[in-house]
């Protein structure tokens, strides 16, 4: 079966944000669905092969960042180098005593 051809279109662009509480399950899951597009559209014809999202994990920190468990991940870009963004996606916190304190991150 022949592979449908999409029309080209601007990507959307997506921060994921990690700081150091980040679950990384939660994190990578969401990355990994964003980015599935390559693949599925092989699978299915209805899918575009290239995806509509520009997908980033952005944090405080650039490099190595040590996730909430402990496994490190490597992100793409600092907070305040990204200008411009069209979705924002927190994934799940793991806070010590399930307690935000303001003013944490002021970035």
């Amino acid at each position: 079966m022949p592979l449908a051809k999409h029309p080209s279109r601007k990507r959307l662009h997506i921060s994921l944000v990690a700081i150091p509480e980040v679950t990384l399950s939660t994190l990578t899951g969401i990355y990994d669905v964003f980015q599935a597009f390559c693949l599925l559209g092989t699978i299915d014809p209805e899918v575009p092969q290239e995806s509509p999202f520009e997908v980033e994990i952005v944090s405080p920190i650039f490099g190595v960042l040590n996730t909430a468990s402990g496994l490190p991940i490597t992100t793409h870009r600092q907070l305040h180098e990204v200008k411009r963004t069209h979705i924002i996606i927190v994934p799940s916190l793991l806070l010590e005593r399930a307690e935000w304190k303001c003013g944490r991150y002021p970035e």
